[in-house]
């Protein structure tokens, strides 16, 4: 099942084997509550430009975006985006990019200092460990203790790099804290793709760092909707077939 940790560092560990902050006591019952509300109430707008979709396992790796499937039953995915941050042959990890909640950031980790960056809401990342916080950085240069997502994307997991983006960034205009994120064991997200239950494509920064992510899943959705009606649509006989020859 997707909601369990795949197996790799201990709990209390990033994925670079380093130790994660944590919810505070007072934001865990509020993220709980949001993440449970949030993405579900009603459909989102559409983009007005949507990725191209696949569904090939090959064109899995870091860096691409799972668009849930509109029939994917599973509640804590319904109508959203992931990107994949880690795949290999023991399994993947991403996170949700289209799941804020109501949760100022500054309410839900300890010691953050007020800031208009620490007033953007806190992520909904996915279900596995939900007290973790995770963060996205988008810049020229990587931090010390990151992971590359995309070009000019980087995830990064320690206190002291969320402390020194904010001071860079004070905006937080190009940070995004999460709170929890996807996991899946050994090929368990090949066969979920192989069974539909995920769209792919290309991440990009504009898209994870989109100012109004509840219109994100809207577009590929829309996108699918019109090739899956295309490709239903008969094509016209050409009337030069449709002649009878002659005698």
């Amino acid at each position: 099942m997707r909601r369990h940790r795949p197996e790799g560092p201990d709990r209390n560990q990033s994925p670079g084997g380093l130790p994660i902050p944590r919810v505070g006591p007072a934001g865990m019952l509020a993220l709980v509550t949001a993440a449970a509300v949030a993405g579900f109430l009603g459909l989102p707008h559409p983009l007005k430009a949507a990725p191209q979709p696949a569904r090939r396992v090959s064109e899995l790796k870091p860096g691409t975006f799972l668009y849930a499937s509109p029939e994917l039953p599973d509640a804590h995915f319904s109508h959203t985006v992931v990107v994949i941050v880690t795949y290999s042959q023991d399994g993947a990890m991403g996170l949700i990019i289209n799941r804020p909640t109501e949760i100022p950031a500054v309410d839900a980790v300890p010691d953050l200092k007020d800031s208009k960056g620490t007033l953007r809401p806190l992520y909904f990342g996915g279900p596995v460990d939900p007290t973790r916080i995770l963060f996205m950085l988008r810049g020229g240069h990587p931090p010390k203790e990151s992971l590359k997502v995309v070009d000019q994307v980087f995830l990064s997991w320690t206190r002291d790099t969320l402390d020194e983006s904010l001071k860079r960034d004070p905006s937080g205009r190009n940070i995004r804290m999460y709170a929890g994120y996807a996991g899946w064991g050994p090929g368990q997200l090949d066969g979920e793709i192989n069974r539909g239950d995920w769209v792919l494509s290309e991440a990009d920064p504009e898209t994870i760092f989109a100012d109004d992510p509840a219109k994100v899943w809207q577009g590929v959705y829309n996108l699918m909707n019109r090739i899956e009606v295309r490709e239903r649509v008969p094509r016209p006989v050409p009337a030069s077939l449709g002649r009878r020859p002659d005698r």
